[in-house]
């Protein structure tokens, strides 16, 4: 890639890369709503627009694919070529082998054209625009030859000057040897070498110096037609965010917008995220600065002291609500590329599934999002291949042919919630159980829940499917699926009924970087429990303690509240407290009660994560420096509710088999 390209490289990446994703967008709006005038203009100006880019940098090989498509978008526009389904899965793959061109162009450094297995995608893509352009069928499209220069000819869209030149030699040469045949009657040349060659009649040698001539002449028209749109039609994108390339005789710059166009130009800017992740960590250190000059503020009992550190906590909190709301983004970015897999997938399974997305203008942290994405890809791929029937098996059971995948998102207690849902054959507890009999992952003596055998499928080399397939079928990725959401602090939740379908929920931190906690005390320990998640404080009163002597629940306003004392659980032993806490916390429709010796109030919590030797504490996801130097840890909520109802599944077990 040329040096000024390679300035400016990320720029057209990023831009290139919106644009696609926006004519992919516009592309689902046809086939989910039909054509419009709208969208397949909106398709039209994203393709118009990437190769008016690729164009300022010299990208010919870009440039000449996507022109192409242009003029076939052009005649779908005007109404002179009708969209069928195949067209419109052409210009899928057309989409897909501009996103390819584009990222060749940044990533090389040579500048050279693509390899040879792209440049054959490329010829092939382009064979079948070409096609349909000149009214013919992608069914009955045949493989190039190059029997003759006329069909090379004829099949070249535009020709350098060197391949201009070429071809007249290569027709001069034909016409010639066709001139010395006619001369002699016993020829002497070989009648192999002349049955090879296409002879030309006077007329046809005419006509093709003609087309190639005309040929050669409408190339001229469109590289000046294409100057002047460069220079005298800017793309309004790239005026904002210029991108041309200087060239050796530069033409006159078009003249500056005026001011009141200038105020209409967009005002994001585009950041690299590892900036912002600098911020973010900046402002978390001043957390951890201020909550000290607080302690100290408090210690010296100044008034004014204490009103100024208030003012500048205030204005930190906001400073710190501002950063992290810089990282945040729609999830729904995420969802939409679930709709070319869907598409893509359902077709090479056989079925007809339908898409649907809920809530994708829910945020979420952008790193947290990258790091869910492969997971959910593999959520997703298993819904298609496992969980939807075959048109035919659904018709049996009195459902309609095609299916349906749901993807969901929504807040929950300071969390987000994302549910892959589908209304396939769903999930067998008693068939699980036995397959990972089968495979020994479990032995006859266990004796499991329902739920526990649908949570069964995420054991590690456990698969529901009967061969080997490029979908699925190794007996690998739930388990690893499972890890990879438990990495980012969130828990996976399966509920399934025979014939009816599967949801598979996610949940997951909004962020990765600072909370709003609530500080409590264990003996001579500080935790912090995620602020979003606690419902109320209350005190261990004595009806209470009573309560709670051979039980691990107590009786909170009629309803049965379970029991964790953390005390126990840390083993910290109890600290000389007159007041001992309950603290209410609820997470995934849960809600339990936390043991714990003094509530200390909400806390700032920037996280930090824990080193290797403590990265397996059970009940710990991660700590924090609190103002006076001290390090506290941070509450593993969804992981202490998991172990209660474990708890509370062994005791039902041990009952059943007393009671046996």
């Amino acid at each position: 890639m040329v040096a000024e390209f390679e300035d400016m490289a990320e720029a057209f990446d990023e831009e290139s890369t919106e644009l696609l994703d926006a004519m992919e967008e516009s592309l689902f709006d046809i086939q989910d709503n039909g054509l419009s005038k709208e969208n397949i203009s909106a398709v039209f100006r994203a393709a118009h627009t990437v190769k008016g880019a690729a164009g300022m940098f010299e990208l010919d090989y870009l440039v000449k694919f996507t022109h192409t498509a242009e003029n076939l978008l052009d005649e779908i526009r005007n109404g002179r070529v009708e969209l069928s389904d195949e067209i419109l899965d052409l210009f899928f793959k057309v989409k897909d082998q501009m996103q390819l061109l584009v990222d060749y162009a940044v990533a090389d450094e040579t500048g050279e054209a693509p390899h040879e297995d792209t440049q054959a995608i490329t010829a092939h893509l382009l064979s079948q625009l070409k096609t349909v352009l000149d009214g013919g069928s992608l069914q009955e499209i045949e493989e190039e030859t190059t029997a003759t220069p006329i069909e090379t000819v004829e099949k070249k869209e535009q020709l350098s000057e060197e391949d201009f030149e070429a071809e007249i030699e290569k027709l001069l040469a034909l016409n010639e040897e066709k001139e010395r045949l006619e001369e002699e009657e016993n020829s002497s040349t070989p009648i192999e070498t002349v049955e090879k060659k296409e002879q030309l009649s006077e007329e046809d040698f005419e006509a093709e110096i003609e087309k190639l001539l005309a040929l050669n002449e409408e190339k001229e028209k469109e590289e000046e037609a294409k100057a002047l749109e460069v220079e005298k039609k800017p793309e309004p994108k790239l005026e904002a965010k210029p991108l041309e390339k200087p060239k050796t005789n530069p033409k006159p710059k078009p003249k500056a917008p005026t001011e009141e166009k200038k105020q209409k130009v967009s005002t994001t800017l585009r950041v690299e995220a590892s900036k912002i992740d600098t911020i973010i960590n900046l402002v978390g250190e001043m957390v951890i600065a201020n909550a000290n000059v607080n302690q100290q503020a408090s210690r010296v009992n100044d008034k004014k002291l204490i009103e100024s550190v208030s003012i500048v906590s205030r204005m930190l909190e906001e400073i710190r609500e501002a950063t992290m709301k810089t990282r945040l983004i729609p999830i729904g970015e995420t969802f939409s590329r679930f709709k070319r897999i869907v598409r893509d997938l359902s077709k090479d399974l056989g079925k007809n599934i339908d898409l649907e997305i809920i809530g994708a203008e829910t945020e979420l942290d952008k790193t947290v999002t990258e790091k869910i994405s492969d997971p959910l890809i593999h959520l997703v791929r298993n819904s298609l291949d496992h969980g939807i029937e075959m048109p035919e098996d659904r018709r049996e059971k009195g459902k309609p042919d095609k299916g349906k995948i749901t993807l969901k998102a929504f807040h929950e207690a300071g969390n987000i919630a994302i549910q892959i849902i589908d209304d396939g054959k769903g999930l067998n507890p008693d068939w699980l159980y036995n397959k990972a009999l089968d495979k020994g992952i479990i032995s006859e003596n266990d004796v499991l829940t329902n739920k526990e055998k649908i949570n069964l499928i995420m054991a590690a080399g456990f698969s529901t499917a009967e061969s080997i397939t490029n979908v699925s079928g190794r007996g690998v990725g739930m388990d690893v699926v499972k890890r990879n959401i438990e990495e980012l602090r969130g828990t996976i939740d399966l509920d399934s009924t025979v014939d009816v379908g599967t949801t598979m929920t996610i949940r997951l931190p909004l962020t990765l970087a600072i909370i709003d906690g609530f500080m409590t005390k264990i003996g001579e320990q500080f935790y912090i429990i995620p602020l979003e998640m606690i419902v109320e404080c209350i005190e261990l009163n004595e009806q209470y303690k009573k309560e709670i002597v051979e039980n691990n629940y107590i009786n909170l306003r009629g309803n049965i509240l379970p029991l964790l004392d953390l005390r126990e659980f840390f083993d910290t032993g109890k600290a000389n407290t007159k007041r001992e806490n309950i603290v209410i916390v609820t997470f995934g429709g849960n809600t339990i009660g936390l043991l714990v010796d003094e509530l200390h109030g909400e806390f700032q919590t920037v996280i930090k994560p824990l080193g290797r030797v403590f990265r397996n504490v059970k009940g710990i996801g991660g700590s924090t420096i609190l103002g006076s130097g001290q390090v506290a840890m941070i509450l593993d909520v969804p992981m202490l509710m998991q172990f209660i109802n474990n708890l509370s599944t062994n005791y039902q077990k041990e009952d059943k088999f007393n009671a046996q």
